[in-house]
């Protein structure tokens, strides 16, 4: 049981609602992937995480206003840990703030368990989600035309996501794989990372 539990990657959930929380963590906890290493119900859990050293941390912003710099000093403690934003609402200011600071995309709170499992799994293979309002808010963020900010690929992949064509749609119009363009858009949050770092 242990080494069936080690080979799965560790989840930390930070979430207030313990509906919520324990809603999550049964769905993580049974897939073979997955496992809840911890949960916590603020952003205060920090120097647990050093212990823990989670693959993955779900963070819900939603209402929690040191959420966004918790995520900020997060990702400085633990520069691989990858971090979902838990929210209602997907296009909020709070959200897109989080996706600047170190978030690499979001799962909404009223999500199924496959769209849950989906999100877990594309971030560990190094994708990230990205929806049609988070893509125009990164080109009003980002100068997309300045190639010392952005490579020609990132560009067409969030000009053809802000115009809602899917990653199915920019894979074929692109002619690439549907991974290379989950991929292109794992490197455009961390442009938008470094962007945000560098005005900080």
């Amino acid at each position: 049981f242990n080494t069936m539990l080690a080979a799965k990657k560790k989840v930390v959930l930070i979430e207030g609602e313990n509906i919520v929380r324990e809603n999550y963590k049964l769905i993580i906890d049974s897939s073979s992937q997955f496992h809840v290493a911890g949960a916590f119900t603020n952003s205060d859990s920090f120097p647990w995480l050093q212990d823990i050293k989670p693959d993955i941390i779900l963070v819900d912003v939603v209402q929690r206003t040191g959420s966004v710099e918790a995520i900020r000093q997060i990702k400085k403690g633990l520069p691989k840990v990858e971090i979902l934003v838990l929210s209602i609402n997907e296009d909020s200011e709070l959200v897109f703030n989080a996706l600047k600071n170190g978030a690499i995309g979001y799962v909404s709170k009223v999500s199924n368990r496959n769209d849950v499992m989906g999100a877990l799994e594309e971030t560990l293979k190094g994708g990230a989600p990205m929806n049609t309002n988070i893509a125009r808010r990164v080109i009003r963020e980002l100068d997309v035309h300045n190639r010392a900010v952005m490579g020609k690929k990132e560009a067409e992949v969030l000009v053809l996501l802000s115009n809602g064509n899917t990653q199915s749609q920019i894979a074929e119009k692109l002619t690439i794989s549907r991974d290379e363009v989950k991929f292109v858009i794992n490197q455009i949050y961390r442009i938008l990372h470094t962007a945000a770092d560098a005005s900080n």
